[in-house]
This record gives C-alpha cells, structure tokens and sequence, in this order.
C-alpha cells in the first residue's frame, strides 16, 4: 500500500508539473534570443531562436522534448562587414558558448506558445540553412533568402506566409524585439510549463528575460 501511494504521488508529481500536456497532444513553444557586447556594435550582436515541441510519450503523461535552434552566423564565428562566407546554423549550446565568450549580454523574450504550422515552418528553415544553399552576409542589398543571410533574415524568414520583415538598420535587442512583435500572429494566449529551459538544458542566471509586449529596450541601429 505504501508503495502504491509513493507512485500515485509521483504521477500526481508529474501532472501539476506539466498541466499543459494531455494524453498525446502536442504543445509547441519559441524563445527568441538576442546576445550584444556592452560596445552595442554589429560585429557584437547577435539574434537567434530556440522552437520546441512537447509531448506526451504514446499517451503515458510522460513529457519529451524535441528543441531546433535557428543562430545562423559565419563558419569562422568571426562577424566581418565585407563579402559573403560559408555559413553555419549553431546549437543553442555553441550559440551560448560563443556569446559567453564575447562576453555579451543576453536577452530573452520567452517561453512562448506559438501554433504548431508554425514550428513546422521553422523546421524548414533550419533544414534549409543546413543545406549550404545560403552564405553567411552581415549586410546586402540584394539576395536576401536566395543567395545570402544574417541572423536577424535567417530567423525573421522563419515565417514565409507574408512581405519578409523589413528591420532596417536594427541589430541586436532591437532586432530580436522587432522579430518577436513579426510573429505575434504565430502566438497562442496559453501559459507554458516553467520547466522548459530546464529541459533544453538553458541555464537562465544572468539572462534578462523580457516579458511578451514589453516596450522597445533598445533603438540600436546600424550605422
């Protein structure tokens, strides 16, 4: 009996943990990201992105995880204003390590709900910036999407139902803000589980998490 009661404890455990997650459904979440250096300069910044999609395993309440990263920036990790170069689409684990040791500042505007056709369109992104069809380009006039990417178009054209975003001379915080403002129509009112960074093994210490809707933290521009 004692038994029995420590697993019906742990089960009931799991469910307040998760009370988003039914029996097989689906749940798909966003965090987009911005790291910028305290001289705010292009060469410093950086905009990226983590979709998830939570499940339960064939129906048993038991919570997976399944994370894609969008961070697309020069193979050589070295961001130069000049000629296109290979790009290369980072993890989330290199994108923090690289930020770590540029000593930036990150910012995070998440978890949040968004709909499913949403992180199926973020899958193809990242399935195309793997394909080594698109050169890393810090700043173009022509291109875009079909030749050459940055970081803020290569996360910003996630979404390929609309005119592409148009984020001028922005970099940084005010780049991954004007991204998450982009995609309001992809969100969903839902709450999400607290235990999401903890799943996709984020540590949040020192991160500034900035709440849906919050005003402009940043006019940086290009120059």
């Amino acid at each position: 009996m004692r038994h029995l009661l420590i697993i019906l404890l742990a089960i009931l455990a799991l469910a307040c943990a998760f009370p988003l997650i039914g029996r097989g459904e689906d749940k798909h979440y966003m965090i987009v990201f911005a790291s910028q250096t305290e001289l705010q300069i292009p060469r410093g910044s950086h905009t990226f992105a983590v979709f998830m999609k939570v499940n339960a395993d064939e129906g048993r309440g038991t919570p997976k995880v399944d994370f894609h990263c969008i961070s697309w920036l020069p193979k050589s990790l070295r961001i130069e204003v000049g000629s296109a170069e290979e790009g290369r689409n980072l993890t989330l684990e290199e994108t923090i390590e690289w930020a770590r040791k540029l000593n930036s500042k990150v910012t995070m505007w998440g978890p949040l709900a968004i709909k499913p056709e949403f992180y199926e369109l973020a899958l193809r992104q990242e399935n195309r910036l793997k394909s080594n069809k698109l050169s890393y380009m810090a700043l173009y006039t022509e291109g875009r999407g079909q030749k050459v990417s940055n970081c803020i178009h290569a996360l910003a054209d996630v979404d390929t139902t609309r005119e592409p975003l148009d984020t001028s001379t922005l970099f940084g915080v005010a780049a991954s803000e004007a991204i998450c403002e982009y995609f309001e129509p992809w969100l969903l009112d839902s709450e999400c589980p607290k235990e999401l960074c903890e799943m996709i093994k984020l540590k949040t210490e020192g991160v500034t998490v900035m709440k849906r809707n919050a005003a402009k933290a940043s006019g940086n521009t290009m120059k």
